[in-house]
């Protein structure tokens, strides 16, 4: 960014061409002369000659190395990559990436080369080449812009191009159409369709309305079963965020502390409530795929686990709670700890977390299998269907379920006996 200003010197009036160092950051000045070496001395005159210092300035700065896009995107990472969760950089690689092959990881930054026009086709791009939402390609366009940002401080550009009013009306705001919530009859549904540890993670998503990713690192200490809170601890160094970078508290009904401790499987010698499959020393990163079958299963398909927050905000907000309490439960951004140490929690913040206790009706151990006799007239029903059997037999039909878990033709009997006593046939 570049301005002019004036000054007296020696008895006469001198405009002054200024712009900040991209190395050291201090101003630096040039005196406005025509061609012929002649001062100019009037703001109108000296306005129209702006543009050509700023293209001469351009040039210098190109010539100099000035900054490219790939040196954007390292830029970006040494001034916020220690913020940054490992997730979210795998995700800045793929936005940083698309960047890169619309427009070259070589370009030069400025005015001329990222226009606001060039960013509103960039999205445009984006939107016909990947088939992404606004709501979607507005990732791609933050990542650039944080990188363009950190140019216009550095005086490579005069002005983001992201933040210009015609990239805004390139991507008007979608999110409210895929927004869904669910009944506490559909709440029952998917409960009934999970098991072990998703059945865990859906429990403490009905019961604090927290992110996919704070219930996931939540360790055993964060349980506290006689003041019936849990704590979402900031804490990068352990893989423990909170999106609001803060400690918080979040009070729970019985019935779901009494869910977590009594019948939640613990890994011994591991603190966290959902470990990593050989790892115990790690928590689980995702449960999207199992809580998408699960999903499916249960006739909610195309749902994600932030569709767990949005219905518990609404549960809320049906329930006639303060916008206060409501606040405080989904701690939002403006949520106030008064003391970190020593917290309490009002009347109504109680009876917000025992209503939402009625979504956990369902949230009833499964047995680890049916009866005998049970498990027997199942299995009969099922190998009494002559057509089923033949079908099965010749390989053409196969069990619903993840791409390559089907077993060989010859062996569909044994995994039905085993498939009958898991409860998932019969």
């Amino acid at each position: 960014m570049s301005w002019i200003t004036k000054r007296k010197k020696r008895g006469r009036t001198e405009w002054l061409f200024v712009w900040p160092d991209p190395v050291t950051g201090k101003d630096r000045v040039k005196v406005m002369k025509y061609e012929d070496g002649s001062y100019v001395t009037g703001k109108r005159e000296a306005l129209s000659l702006k543009p050509q210092f700023d293209e001469d300035l351009a040039k210098q700065r190109e010539q100099a190395g000035a900054w490219t896009l790939e040196t954007a995107k390292e830029k970006v990472l040494e001034a916020f990559g220690s913020r940054y969760s490992p997730g979210y950089k795998k995700n800045l690689d793929i936005y940083w990436g698309a960047v890169h092959e619309r427009f070259g990881k070589d370009l030069v930054i400025s005015d001329k080369n990222l226009s606001p026009v060039e960013v509103a086709s960039f999205a445009s791009w984006l939107r016909e080449t990947r088939k992404l939402k606004n709501s979607s390609i507005q990732h791609y366009v933050n990542a650039l812009s944080k990188g363009l940002g950190l140019a216009v401080e550095k005086g490579f550009l005069s002005r983001n191009p992201c933040t210009a009013t015609t990239v805004k009306e390139a991507l008007p705001d979608d999110t409210g159409k895929r927004e869904r919530i669910l009944t506490e009859e559909e709440c029952r549904r998917l409960l009934k369709h999970c098991a072990d540890h998703l059945r865990t993670f859906v429990v403490l998503a009905l019961a604090t309305g927290a992110r996919h990713g704070e219930i996931l690192s939540l360790e055993w200490e964060d349980l506290d079963s006689e003041e019936l809170t849990i704590r979402f601890e900031h804490a990068p160094e352990k893989g423990k965020r909170t999106k609001n970078k803060k400690t918080l508290w979040v009070a729970v009904s019985a019935e779901c502390m009494e869910y977590v401790q009594k019948h939640h499987k613990r890994v011994e010698g591991s603190q966290w409530v959902f470990p990593m499959a050989g790892d115990p020393t790690r928590h689980m990163l995702s449960v999207k795929h199992s809580f998408s079958t699960a999903a499916k299963a249960a006739g909610l398909g195309g749902i994600t686990p932030h569709v767990l927050r949005h219905t518990v905000a609404s549960h809320l907000a049906k329930g006639k709670f303060s916008p206060t309490t409501r606040r405080d439960h989904l701690r939002h951004s403006d949520y106030r700890m008064t003391d970190l140490y020593s917290h309490s929690f009002s009347e109504e913040q109680r009876e917000a977390a025992e209503s939402l206790g009625n979504l956990l009706s369902e949230a009833k151990p499964l047995p680890k299998a049916l009866p005998e006799d049970e498990i027997v007239a199942s299995i009969e029903r099922i190998l009494g269907n002559r057509d089923f059997v033949s079908l099965m037999d010749q390989g053409i039909l196969e069990w619903s379920g993840r791409r390559g878990s089907n077993p060989r033709p010859s062996a569909w009997k044994a995994t039905l006996v085993k498939r009958v006593k898991e409860r998932k046939v019969g």
